[in-house]
């Protein structure tokens, strides 16, 4: 079966412990808030001259962790997540200039499987899934920037905006 296609969403990267994830496809729609991960690294203070890599992996129970969804003409909250996000993005090129907050993008595609299920999957026994699909989509990732501070800027988010 042929991934079903992301037809818009976003996700806002700010911290280890801050990160909101919703998508959209022709079938269903999913919002979710990540559970503490560091699969969305986000250097510190990457020094001028260097590059940042945008890609990130999204995985299991722990990360993809808990939501709402609509699938079926069916809005259920709360569901829980299990599955595979891989994010693959360009990089992105520290400048020296301006010496002001700045804003850089890069592209970026996703693809994985998404499982979801109406009830906690780590019960004894586990549930069957809800549903689950593989999907695909791209997009351009925004990353936000101080000005420069000594030889580094730190980067405040990641924001992935899915088209």
């Amino acid at each position: 079966m042929a991934p079903l296609k992301i037809v818009g969403g976003s996700l806002f990267a700010f911290d280890v412990n801050g990160n909101d994830f919703a998508f959209e496809t022709n079938k269903f729609a999913v919002q979710f808030s990540l559970g503490p991960t560091s699969s969305i690294p986000l250097p510190l203070a990457p020094q001028i001259g260097t590059s940042i890599d945008c890609s990130a992996s999204l995985a299991g129970q722990q990360t993809l962790h808990t939501g709402y969804a609509d699938f079926n003409q069916e809005w259920f909250v709360p569901v829980w997540y299990d599955g595979d996000l891989e994010i693959v993005a360009g990089t992105v090129l520290i400048p020296s200039v301006p010496a002001t907050p700045i804003r850089l993008h890069a592209p970026f595609t996703i693809s994985g499987t998404l499982i979801v299920f109406k009830s906690d999957p780590s019960a004894s026994p586990p549930p069957s899934p809800w549903f689950h699909h593989k999907v695909d989509g791209a997009g351009h990732v925004t990353v936000r920037l101080t000005a420069p501070s000594g030889s580094a800027r730190t980067v405040t988010s990641y924001f992935y905006r899915l088209t």
